[in-house]
């Protein structure tokens, strides 16, 4: 036994240096792969788009009818870009028009829109001191299914928010994570200040598609991944990023993850590092 136990010990110590070899490779592959995706599927498509549209006719438009005209370049967009789900712009004058495409049971219980509903278009404006805000259901084809009044983000106005004044502060894109819009969706805003200075165009992405993306690299049933920003608020989570709590829809955050994960967002927090940690709790590595 005496004779043995060093060899063996010897031989344990190699097996656990091979296995974190083995461990912090397939953690910075699955790094590279998360990183990849999000920057080929969200920003990619999104940062130019935006800045098309930020350089473009339509946000210069100041007529309803001069607007709807955009909605078959608009729906191409939101069917061309699977990680867009909305696309608006607020204007000067405190008017606000948004498209967004259809396609979640969460979006059809906030619109009730009918059934052959595929968009649906948003437009506030303020007529003869009374704000006005109406909701327009498109099908496939960009044909007007329905128009009628609207209750959902009643007394809304585009220059109150963040977005808004942050893009026409900057003057250049920028990015307004994580939040729930007037709607009650959880998205991730990009908003850039248009070309003439006269109103911000924006773009949404769900955070439900940015969790997706983690999901689908899940390395076991067991695993966690959480996507932070710096200041550690919480993004995106494999898990889902809105949690309900006494009834109430509310957004995920650091607390609501598990307690290895919030230590590994501790332990990052603190080197500020792109190292790989090694942390337990309570038997979770």
């Amino acid at each position: 036994l005496l004779a043995a136990a060093p060899p063996a010990v010897i031989g344990y110590r190699m097996l656990l240096s091979e296995s974190d070899a083995r461990l912090k490779d397939n953690i910075n592959k699955l790094t590279h792969i998360i990183r990849n995706d999000i920057v080929y599927r969200v920003r990619l498509p999104v940062q130019p788009t935006l800045s098309a549209m930020a350089h473009g006719i339509l946000p210069e438009c100041r007529t309803v009818e001069e607007r709807w005209r955009f909605l078959p370049l608009l729906a191409a967009l939101l069917n061309n870009y699977a990680v867009i789900s909305g696309l608006f712009i607020g204007y000067d004058n405190g008017e606000y028009f948004m498209v967004r495409r259809l396609d979640t049971g969460e979006e059809m219980g906030i619109y009730n829109p009918p059934s052959a509903s595929r968009f649906v278009g948003s437009r506030i404006s303020h007529e003869g001191g009374r704000t006005k805000h109406e909701h327009y259901f498109y099908n496939a084809e960009s044909e007007l299914i329905l128009q009628r009044p609207s209750e959902i983000a009643q007394g809304f106005d585009p220059r109150t928010r963040p977005w808004y004044q942050e893009a026409m502060r900057v003057g250049e894109q920028v990015e307004i994570s994580p939040i729930m819009n007037s709607s009650g969706l959880p998205v991730m805003m990009f908003a850039e200040k248009s070309y003439g200075g006269r109103s911000v165009v924006g773009i949404d992405i769900t955070l439900r598609d940015l969790s997706a993306i983690l999901y689908r690299e899940l390395p076991s049933p067991g695993s966690h991944l959480a996507l932070l920003r710096p200041d550690g608020v919480m993004i995106a989570r494999a898990r889902g990023i809105v949690v309900q709590n006494n009834g109430e829809t509310r957004l995920s955050t650091l607390e609501d993850a598990s307690p290895v994960l919030r230590l590994a967002a501790q332990a990052y927090n603190e080197s500020r590092s792109d190292q790989v940690f090694r942390l337990n709790h309570e038997g979770e590595d």
